[in-house]
């Protein structure tokens, strides 16, 4: 069975409109409410790809409850350890059409995915407050504002811990995202060090030390994006020889096998055989970025469950990431069926 945590899982509300101001009112054209969390869009993603998991995590308040009503609404089975106080986060994105204006001034915003010349979008890019999605079409401004969550306590920490000891061999748990502040620093290795030796295939998508740290437990597969991964080193990581190289070295401090995910540049595995293998950036309208990462993670998992193949879980990754992507939403089923056939792996 797969299983994926979310430490701090939320609600997305979505407003869209053309025009962003600040300091002053904003009418949107068109809202939605869904939720979220980086495990928890895996595993809406693997529903779509006909996959079954357990999403795990902590919910709270009525937020809480519509999380979980959504998540069974959509098919995937839910062990979430409810806490009696606070409320699961609600997060605010706004999508404003073309530009963002603030009070006195225009707002630049970092792209990111794609470029107006190339139209390539990339699953996994680093999210920033604000910024802009480009491509042929033109730029969609993003503008997040990320709720802080309910505060968890040892005990409903120990729970979950419990309910995590009933995972076997062959399972695969697929760790998403940042540790909330109420929760020691040291939570992500804790998990690892209790899990460690019973044969559970464990997916890691964090960053910085919270990765490298992690890193001595084995995980089967690490997604950093390039940015992160200069992060990590210290330095600009900007071509895929790059991506190969740094990922060569995480391999050597213990990653298994590693994703590395480079916006219009596509994306780099590095295999526990060593074997490279590179996916280019598929082209299109790049209209929402939230969930492509975890999209990437979730189509390269269900591919190599069904196949035992990585060329097989890099394509069915790049189609899912681009499939969101392309999406107002976390992308369908159809969608991806419909990009896989575009994609194009080679040995590198």
């Amino acid at each position: 069975m797969i299983y994926t945590l979310t430490f701090n899982p939320c609600l997305d509300y979505t407003m869209y409109m053309p025009e962003l101001r600040t300091g002053s009112i904003n009418r949107s054209l068109h809202e939605s409410c869904s939720c979220g969390g980086k495990g928890i869009n895996v595993s809406l993603v693997l529903r779509e790809l006909g996959m079954q998991s357990v999403a795990l995590g902590f919910a709270a308040g009525f937020s809480g409850n519509e999380l979980e009503r959504q998540l069974r609404e959509n098919g995937v089975d839910t062990d979430l350890v409810h806490l009696p106080h606070g409320m699961t986060r609600i997060n605010v994105k706004l999508r404003s059409g073309s530009t963002c204006v603030g009070a006195d001034a225009p707002i630049s915003g970092k792209p990111r995915c794609g470029t107006p010349e190339s139209g390539a979008i990339c699953p996994g890019a680093p999210r920033a407050d604000t910024a802009s999605s480009q491509d042929r079409g033109g730029t969609v401004c993003e503008t997040d504002i990320n709720g802080a969550g309910p505060e968890i306590t040892d005990d409903a920490l120990d729970e979950l811990l419990a309910r995590l000891d009933t995972l076997g061999a062959d399972d695969v748990l697929v760790l998403s995202g940042s540790v909330p502040p109420s929760l020691p620093g040291d939570t992500y290795l804790r998990l690892l060090a209790r899990l460690d030796g019973r044969g559970i295939q464990t997916v890691l998508d964090a960053s910085g030390e919270l990765l490298r740290s992690a890193l001595a437990y084995s995980p089967f597969l690490i997604k950093p994006n390039s940015d992160e991964l200069g992060e990590l080193f210290g330095t600009a990581v900007e071509t895929p020889e790059q991506c190969l190289e740094y990922a060569r070295r995480l391999q050597a401090e213990g990653a298994r096998n590693v994703l590395v995910s480079m916006g219009g540049d596509g994306s780099v595995l590095l295999t526990e055989d060593g074997t490279a293998l590179r996916a280019p950036a598929l082209h299109g309208r790049a209209v929402n970025t939230v969930g492509a990462g975890d999209s990437m993670v979730a189509g390269f998992v269900s591919g190599y469950l069904t196949d035992r193949d990585y060329a097989s879980a890099l394509r069915l990754g790049t189609a899912a990431g681009a499939a969101t992507a392309f999406s107002e939403g976390l992308g369908r089923g159809e969608q991806i069926k419909a990009l896989l056939g575009g994609v194009e792996v080679v040995f590198f």
